[in-house]
């Protein structure tokens, strides 16, 4: 195999133009075949890079405060992701937000809430410092699937985790910005949350948890009725860039990392956000100009070489098996 090939890989490209690869969204296994779990590392892989995105439309908003784009962004979000549910299950579409069960309720109010803290994060402090604080999340939703679900590490996760981690730290090495610590701390609790949606929804692998997303949306949409402003008034272009935020990106990345949940473990889900983190500031280097430091891109890199080395163990792997 090629360098090229192998490039193509690891950004998904082969999603689109290798007829034996389907996007999830379309596939309904009811069991965690190597065939499904193939697809849905494929799909982690396209869901991070195109959510990557996400800091660089932010900082194209001219105007929206905080909680406008929350509110334009989580009402397309659940629109599109009703759409899908409904795409998927036609007349079945409602039966399925009953099976999600108690956990999935739950998982859906902590998503809500994960979406707020995750927009005043990105508003409050730079994206590089944001990405790379909830880049805590792969580790924190490692550990809670171990005390919960039992669910071990696989070695080569295991290592990759590790060499990401040290990436984490050199870009941590750089000091934080003063005055944008209630951003880098809401940041953190975003992590936290996100974990824990992770773990819950993998605790109902055997159930499509799609409905979470839904009732992750209108929470979202609740908090921001319930917070004291002046109203969402924002200029039609930043209302347009909310709605991509939230129904082409959030929407269809969500979707991927849900359905994918069904399939691997919780760990190894979380893995595949280190792309998210890696790129998020590198798009808004590149656009914007938001400058990353020295650390920053060289920790950026490191966590990509974690990734490659994961990438062809697995296909070492899959080789001889």
């Amino acid at each position: 195999m090629t360098s090229y090939d192998l490039i193509l890989e690891l950004v998904s490209v082969k999603v689109f133009l290798n007829f034996r690869v389907r996007v999830l969204l379309f596939y309904k296994s009811d069991y965690a075949t190597p065939t499904a779990q193939s697809y849905a590392r494929k799909n982690l892989v396209l869901a991070a890079v195109v959510v990557s995105f996400s800091g660089l439309i932010i900082r194209n908003i001219e105007s929206a405060n905080s909680w406008t784009i929350i509110f334009y962004r989580a009402l397309a979000f659940t629109f599109v992701v009703c759409c899908i549910i409904l795409l998927r299950h036609k007349k079945n579409s409602f039966s399925k937000l009953k099976d999600v069960g108690i956990a999935g309720v739950i998982a859906g109010i902590i998503l809500g809430f994960t979406n707020v803290t995750y927009i005043i994060a990105i508003t409050n402090t730079t994206v590089a410092n944001t990405l790379f604080t909830v880049s805590l999340i792969p580790f924190i939703t490692a550990l809670l699937a171990f005390l919960f679900l039992k669910e071990k590490i696989r070695r080569i996760t295991f290592f990759a985790m590790v060499i990401a981690f040290s990436g984490i730290l050199i870009m941590f090495g750089g000091s934080i910005a003063a005055g944008e610590s209630f951003g880098n701390l809401m940041a953190l609790i975003t992590a936290f949350l996100f974990s824990a949606f992770t773990v819950l929804i993998r605790s109902r692998n055997q159930i499509e948890m799609l409905p979470s997303l839904v009732i992750g949306g209108l929470i979202s949409v609740l908090v921001t009725l319930l917070v004291p402003q002046t109203g969402f008034r924002a200029p039609l272009y930043d209302i347009l860039l909310c709605l991509l935020l939230g129904g082409v990106l959030s929407g269809f990345a969500n979707t991927l990392f849900t359905l994918a949940a069904r399939y691997i473990f919780a760990a190894e889900v979380s893995f595949y956000l280190f792309i998210e983190f890696a790129l998020g500031p590198f798009w808004v280097w590149l656009f914007v100009n938001e400058q990353p430091t020295n650390s920053t891109l060289f920790g950026g890199s490191v966590i990509f070489v974690a990734l490659l080395m994961k990438t062809l163990v697995e296909r070492e792997e899959s080789k001889r098996g």
